[in-house]
């Protein structure tokens, strides 16, 4: 990457992103470098790859996004979290049927708590 002073802003983030995914990650001293643009440019760069969601700013530089995790835990595992934000929320969904009116409910862990909540 020599000699990119004159490079298009949106060439040098296809760069930058290129070395991240490459690398595994960059600092903004080596870019500045292999770039030959201010650390302000650089700086500027990666706010603009963050916002687009393409990488993640940390200290001193920036690594890929950590990517999405396929895994779903289950609902037994998942009933026994935040327990009381979910009965917090049933409550109040369930203030708002009406007697006698027809309920559609997905199959999560709070639709289960708002069904209890009908019950009752």
């Amino acid at each position: 990457m020599s000699d990119n002073q004159n490079l298009l802003a949106e060439q040098r983030r296809a760069l930058i992103l290129d070395e991240v995914r490459r690398r595994g990650g960059v600092r903004v001293n080596e870019l500045t470098r292999k770039l030959n643009v201010s650390d302000m440019t650089v700086r500027r760069d990666l706010d603009a790859l963050a916002r687009q969601g393409v990488l993640e700013k940390v200290h001193g530089g920036a690594v890929p996004v950590a990517e999405a995790s396929t895994h779903e835990p289950g609902f037994e595992a998942k009933a026994g979290l935040e327990l009381s934000a979910k009965e917090d929320i049933a409550r109040a969904a369930a203030r708002m049927a009406a007697p006698g009116s027809a309920i559609a409910l997905a199959g999560g862990t709070t639709a289960f708590a708002l069904a209890q909540q009908l019950l009752e």
